[in-house]
């Protein structure tokens, strides 16, 4: 379970790692933004929060048995992914269209 646990922070770290050195202004608070990139955005820092993951004493000793949070905060790491990719398609179509 502490393996899983500290596989999906590390997931998530590097996730939002990646799309902020590809896209830096679409994690910037404060900013007034469109309402996918403050859904990204949302998400992005939800996966920050989730990075720091880790297991407490009594978890990682077996007195809690946490399976069920981490099976819900996979799945929801799963699905944002999507909402990400969907959310950021017409921005990589941008990116890939030859210019005129």
């Amino acid at each position: 379970l502490a393996d899983r646990v500290q596989g999906l922070a590390l997931w998530c770290h590097r996730f939002v790692s990646a799309l902020g050195a590809n896209a830096p202004e679409i994690a910037v608070r404060g900013r007034p933004q469109a309402a996918e990139a403050a859904t990204v955005a949302e998400i992005l820092a939800d996966f920050a929060q989730i990075s720091r993951a880790g297991l407490s004493d009594a978890e990682a000793e077996g007195e809690d048995a946490p399976d069920f949070a981490l099976a819900e905060l996979i799945e929801y790491v799963r699905v944002s992914v999507q909402i990400v990719f969907e959310d950021l398609g017409p921005r990589r179509i941008a990116a890939t269209s030859p210019s005129h």
